[in-house]
């Protein structure tokens, strides 16, 4: 997948027959657990599955039952990201008109969740692909590879159309968030595993790396740090708002960042050689600064409560 930049349709088959692409708000501690042990295997399957729980929330929370099928939640614009207010994409006359972009799971979707404008407020569209209606463009990124990251053009007219869709979107990372940073829990669980590992087998000046108190104590730091990622994952995840899974997503992109800097310094040059998970997560953790809301915009919920 990371090679190719491709999506493996079985894993998806796979998910939908497990129930993993029809999560519910209610379970969504238990769904958490289940993101964070996928990450430790696969990144990017483990974000096409929070990706696709997205627009799962916004129909929970709108009392719709999804369907189980992979779907994307479409936000971001070439004109705007964080802002989600500056919105170009446009619903009148019973069409969804727009571009959007960095639309995690685009390449494969069946359904698109679309945040929307009209003359009289923002609403969410749910459509369906539908011939040339929908196009789309897989982007070469370089965090995340396979999970299908695009961009979405729409002319289409939507499924399903959901009102106050700004209010209704913030609600939804409220949950998104805890299960996002679920990732980056699992990522950072299974590289300490990795330099853990490594640092007692490697020998270094006739000791085994790991009886190196430099060694030793960035491993007790990194420890200590997930530890508090997992306690602050799982409190956001049995109560979820704006500020615990602001909190909750702040933490874990300082953590994995550390976290995978100091596996690549134990593990030195090896750790560089490309296609590992490790080289895969040092790719994958910058994406923790900027999605789902940066870290910028983190703080700013997280001050509105001084």
């Amino acid at each position: 997948m990371d090679k190719k930049n491709e999506m493996n349709p079985e894993l998806i088959r796979l998910a939908k027959k497990c129930g993993l692409l029809n999560p519910k708000i209610e379970n969504l501690l238990d769904f958490c657990k289940i993101v964070e042990d996928i990450a430790k295997v696969n990144q990017s399957f483990a974000l096409s599955i929070v990706a696709n729980a997205m627009t799962c929330f916004a129909l929970d929370l709108s009392d719709i039952q999804p369907e189980n099928e992979l779907s994307s939640f479409s936000l971001t614009e070439p004109t705007s990201g964080s802002d989600i207010k500056n919105l170009k994409t446009f619903y009148d006359f019973k069409i969804v008109k727009g571009v959007k972009t960095l639309v995690t799971n685009a390449e494969m979707a069946k359904n698109f969740m679309v945040l929307a404008k009209t003359e009289k407020g923002e609403v969410l569209c749910l459509c369906k692909r539908k011939n040339n209606c929908i196009s789309v463009r897989k982007l070469d990124t370089t965090a995340f590879r396979g999970s299908g990251i695009g961009v979405v053009k729409f002319n289409v007219e939507p499924e399903i159309v959901l009102k106050d869709g700004i209010r209704l979107s913030l609600n939804v990372l409220n949950y998104s968030r805890p299960a996002f940073s679920a990732i980056a829990l699992g990522i950072s669980e299974k590289c300490f595993e990795i330099a853990l590992n490594y640092a007692k087998r490697r020998k270094s000046f006739n000791k085994k790396l790991i009886e190196h108190q430099a060694v030793k104590f960035a491993l007790a730091e990194c420890f200590a740090e997930i530890e508090s990622l997992k306690s602050m994952v799982y409190k956001a995840s049995k109560k979820p708002n704006s500020v615990t899974s602001a909190v909750c997503k702040l933490l874990a992109a300082k953590t994995i960042k550390k976290v995978v800097d100091c596996t690549m310094q134990v593990l030195g040059g090896h750790s560089l050689v490309r296609g590992g998970y490790v080289e895969r997560a040092y790719r994958d953790c910058k994406a923790f600064d900027i999605g789902e809301g940066t870290n910028e915009v983190m703080k700013i919920i997280i001050s509105k409560t001084f």
